[in-house]
């Protein structure tokens, strides 16, 4: 079975040897990935009864023991101590749901790719008690993803470091600064779209992508 880049980058941020446990685990292919290559201890979790049976299946085939839980979250998951939490491919605001009101001491980091707002995604997270380590951005399958590692700690982020990532503003790499061109490029659209009534998010945008020129000017 080949393993996708995504499952390969998100693997790049989890340290080796360390306890899993990947919630809305679908499959289960990147904790066979962790198990076989990163000699992580992985613990697989879904709400879905399918994704699970999938995900049995899966980890048969390669003659590997992962545990695995039909799970809301984190409910009733025996987590041992310095456990890192993996949420891939779900929605910011069920990621929020998951976390909010769970007991997390257990949990010494996350690494997390939504679907979608980012910025929320970290308010959250910084807000929790865990900070940015680290975040990458490419393209798997024509598909834009981020991918963030967050660790236990308190750390103090300006709005434009929520919206854009502090870790891939400083960044220079080919993927991030395309990144950067992209999402300037749409805000211009978006901004050019909206009514003269909403002034207010039109400057939003323009203010954004300030920073964003700023960034790229000082990329290259």
């Amino acid at each position: 079975m080949a393993f996708s880049k995504r499952i390969r980058i998100l693997a790049s941020l989890i340290e080796p040897n360390k306890n899993i446990v990947d919630i809305g685990c679908d499959h289960a292919l990147l904790d066979i990935y962790l198990t076989l290559y990163n000699h992580n201890s992985c613990i697989a979790t879904d709400i879905n009864e399918k994704a699970i049976q999938h995900a049995k299946e899966n980890i048969k085939k390669y003659n590997l023991e992962i545990p695995v839980y039909v799970s809301d979250g984190l409910k009733n998951i025996p987590l041992l101590e310095n456990t890192t939490g993996i949420i891939a491919g779900m929605g910011t605001n069920t990621i929020i749901q998951i976390l909010q009101n769970q007991d997390l001491n257990q949990l010494s980091s996350f690494v997390i790719q939504t679907n979608n707002d980012y910025y929320l995604l970290r308010k959250f997270m910084t807000s929790i008690g865990y900070q940015i380590e680290e975040e990458i951005t490419f393209y798997d399958k024509g598909i834009r993803y981020i991918a963030i590692k967050f660790i236990k700690g308190i750390q103090n982020y300006s709005y434009f470091e929520l919206l854009l990532g502090p870790k891939l503003m400083q960044k220079k790499d080919k993927e991030t600064i395309l990144y950067f061109q992209e999402r300037y490029q749409e805000n211009k659209k978006i901004e050019k779209k909206l009514p003269t009534r909403h002034w207010k998010k039109k400057l939003q945008y323009k203010l954004e992508n300030r920073t964003i020129k700023k960034l790229l000017r000082n990329s290259f």
